[in-house]
């Protein structure tokens, strides 16, 4: 919460330094959007997040490991600093360099690896693939919306949130009714 809070109000003070063009564009990329985005982008950004994704499915047997706990990681020969520095800086590379390109959109990382582990299970092998596709597969579909529900383009990174923030609270939710079920 304290370095989240220190860097709002590094951005508060650039949007408050800016001309009236950069603000506009400081703003648009705090929402998050692919109205900017170009051919070339792609062009950067796939073979990052393709490599990322090869060396990520490569691993997911240690991740399957990892999530065993490092003591048993251990027993098993699995060294886990060093598999979870690995997994962190890839992660870290694929979320900046997307971040940098399209802006901030909320809740495509949290939610999708939580789906497809609730629809293949805890298996890295099929939760890693699952959740590249379903995220791009979200994206597609709120950015169609964001085109299509006004005559002007919502950011994509509005809508996301708007559809994804509550969803955490289903599972919550559920449980919470099956434990006012027990308790009657």
């Amino acid at each position: 919460m304290i370095i989240g809070s220190i860097f709002a109000a590094l951005v508060s003070l650039l949007k408050y330094m800016a001309d009236d063009t950069a603000l506009r564009e400081i703003v648009f990329w705090l929402m998050g959007g692919f109205y900017y985005v170009t051919w070339d982008d792609v062009f950067l950004l796939g073979p990052v997040v393709f490599f990322c994704f090869i060396v990520l499915w490569a691993l997911s047997w240690k991740l399957n490991i990892l999530s065993m706990g490092d003591e048993e990681a251990r027993t098993l020969g699995v060294n886990p600093e060093k598999y979870k520095f690995i997994v962190i800086v890839l992660a870290t590379a694929v979320t900046a360099i997307s971040v940098s390109i399209v802006g901030i959109i909320a809740w495509v990382g949290l939610m999708m690896p939580h789906a497809s582990r609730m629809i293949f299970g805890p298996d890295n092998r099929f939760v890693i693939p699952a959740s590249l596709m379903m995220g791009g597969f979200y994206l597609i579909v709120c950015d169609t919306l964001a085109r299509t529900l006004t005559s002007s383009e919502i950011p994509v990174g509005i809508l996301v949130s708007i559809i994804g923030a509550p969803l955490p609270l289903l599972p919550a939710q559920k449980q919470r009714r099956s434990n006012i079920r027990v308790i009657l």
